[in-house]
């Protein structure tokens, strides 16, 4: 969880910035390390990009997430509201991740996770998904939890999905799409309603 007391431009200022997730149904806690460094990404966006730190609105979807979460253990099978926050095993597409903080802490609570954000993020999304889930033996939360790192996958919206990745495998079939902190320009409002679309079925949380 976040501290309530972290100052957002304090973080910036970091080269690193920690954050824990508890395991549901269980007292285990993984840190995650999210990277903030703008040097690691690639070029110039296509759009104007802020994606290479944490933003509030990110903290507060990771620690509402978390607590709303519910190990399968724990769900009746009956509660609609149980069910949607048993995150293991659905599939769960980030848009404009970022540093991917959001999409990390879903993989660390059970779910299958694919973090997309444009081309000029993936470096920065990708050595944060090797930094916390690749090679970190005892301590990473793939030997923690059973999670599975997350999927890095360009994702431009309002464009068709490349071929033989997640997104494309997951239209009209992702049960959770997630975003924080992502509008900040007229012009892509419609261009994300498309690609909602292209991703969602009336069962798409």
């Amino acid at each position: 969880m976040s501290d309530s007391g972290d100052s957002f431009w304090g973080r910036t200022e970091e080269s690193e910035f920690s954050y824990v997730v508890t395991v549901p149904g269980t007292s285990r806690q993984v840190s995650l390390s999210a990277v903030q460094d703008r040097k690691i990404c690639a070029g110039t966006p296509k759009f104007p990009s802020h994606g290479h730190c944490v933003w509030d609105a990110a903290l507060l979807l990771a620690d509402y997430l978390q607590t709303k979460a519910k190990d399968v253990s724990q769900s009746t099978g009956d509660n609609e509201e149980e069910e949607r926050f048993c995150f293991r095993g659905k599939k769960v597409a980030e848009l404009g991740a970022g540093v991917g903080l959001v999409g990390m802490t879903l993989a660390v609570l059970g779910a299958r996770v694919v973090l997309t954000d444009q081309k000029y993020a993936l470096p920065l999304l990708t050595k944060n998904v090797t930094v916390n889930f690749v090679g970190q033996g005892e301590g990473g939360p793939s030997a923690l939890t059973d999670a599975v790192a997350p999927t890095v996958e360009e994702c431009q919206w309002g464009e068709p999905f490349k071929s033989g990745g997640c997104l494309a495998a997951w239209a009209k079939s992702t049960d959770m799409v997630v975003f924080s902190d992502v509008l900040y320009h007229a012009s892509a409002y419609m261009l994300l309603m498309k690609t909602l679309h292209d991703l969602s079925s009336p069962a798409t949380d």
